[in-house]
């Protein structure tokens, strides 16, 4: 459709030059030259991975991104300088918000960074779209502010965030799900046009799932594993894990069970689920 073609075209480039710039200014700028350790860049065909050795200075990307934040210091005081005197850096610390900007603007994935290991930085910059729900998401919000893309981000990394961020998040209609296991809320996938992806995010009804589950007793007995594969064909939420989608139809079974709708015959775990009859008219 012409509007998709507005929103993923094939000419973008990957990377944004003024992006690779601040990036490895900022590495030559905060590196500790005490551990003799180098600036990797590492090129991969999505990817770029940029390391340089030294702890992050502001601890926390959630810090450096909040308005008006300063360093306590420069590892690199006279580099430094000379740095913003030849215009490679400023003093403001805008250059995480700027590089996340840049890759905003895009509707591209925010940069990475890796903070796991002690005395190192990595970051990876996306040269792809990882998610277009994001992206499309993105499209279709601009005033948005960077803490919020931020934290939409993470989701599409499936990376974790705090049930505080969830509750202000699916109070403001961006996300939806139970907590940990977040998706884009109904509201905004319609109105980017993402109803099928809400739908497999989301799951089906319990009703359609019991639906399906007796069609396929109708057929013949069948294991639990054999029904969460039928359950898992669409009807289950993508959002969860495996374990989690097989406790969903173990305790969908016990419902029934007890409603005298099914039963098991054999040992509990290769038992048999049977549809009872007498109930299922």
């Amino acid at each position: 459709m012409a509007g998709q073609q507005t929103l993923f075209p094939e000419e973008v480039d990957q990377y944004d030059p003024s992006l690779i710039k601040e990036i490895l200014n900022n590495c030559i700028a905060h590196s500790d030259y005490r551990l003799r350790g180098k600036i990797n860049v590492e090129e991969f065909e999505d990817r770029l991975v940029f390391i340089n050795e030294g702890a992050f200075i502001p601890e926390t990307i959630e810090q450096a991104l909040e308005p008006g934040y300063k360093p306590p210091y420069y590892r690199n005081a006279f580099l430094c300088r000379a740095m913003v005197n030849l215009y490679m850096i400023d003093t403001n610390s805008m250059g995480i918000p700027m590089i996340y900007q840049i890759q905003r603007e895009k509707c591209f994935p925010l940069p990475t960074y890796d903070l796991e290991t002690i005395n190192r930085v990595s970051v990876t910059v996306f040269g792809k779209i990882l998610d277009k729900n994001y992206t499309q998401l993105l499209h279709a919000n601009g005033n948005l502010d960077l803490q919020t893309v931020f934290l939409l981000d993470r989701i599409q990394k499936r990376e974790p965030i705090s049930h505080e961020n969830y509750v202000t998040l699916r109070k403001n209609g961006l996300v939806e799900g139970r907590y940990p296991n977040i998706f884009v809320s109904f509201k905004v996938a319609t109105a980017v046009g993402q109803k099928t992806a809400y739908i497999r995010n989301r799951g089906l009804d319990e009703s359609v799932c019991r639906h399906l589950i007796m069609q396929a007793l109708d057929i013949q007995p069948s294991t639990m594993p054999e029904l969460l594969e039928v359950l898992d064909r669409g009807a289950l939420s993508a959002v969860l894990s495996p374990d989690q989608k097989a406790r969903k139809v173990s305790n969908l079974l016990q419902k029934m069970k007890n409603e005298g709708i099914v039963y098991p015959v054999g040992p509990r775990n290769k038992a048999k689920w049977h549809a009872a009859k007498s109930k299922t008219k």
